[in-house]
């Protein structure tokens, strides 16, 4: 709706159009917890955007995917879980994770 919206506009301007509206919102999420979160390496946020992209992933899976140890993997997960970023529902087989800073904002 907003395409069609933005190319009306651009036509009655006689401007070129658009082929999409720009999608900056995921963006913004990890910025913000970024800037929240300043003690947490490039490899913590890593492992959050892998669990964000497969809620579903294990830390072994994520550790085969970064070339990291399954041991590394937890203790990042650790620190997002201490710091109320994720949390894990059902058993460590067939569980997945929940982002929760998402549903704060």
């Amino acid at each position: 709706m907003l395409n069609e919206i933005l190319n009306a506009l651009k036509k009655y301007q006689e401007e070129p159009l658009m082929a999409d509206v720009p999608d900056k919102v995921p963006d913004k999420v990890p910025d913000k917890l970024k800037s929240l979160h300043p003690e947490f390496s490039d490899t913590t946020w890593d492992v959050l955007a892998h669990i964000m992209e497969n809620p579903q992933v294990t830390a072994v899976g994520i550790g085969k995917q970064m070339e990291i140890s399954d041991r590394m993997v937890r203790k990042h997960i650790a620190m997002l879980r201490n710091a109320n970023i994720i949390r894990r529902h059902g058993s460590n087989k067939s569980g997945y994770w929940e982002l929760l800073s998402a549903k704060e904002d």
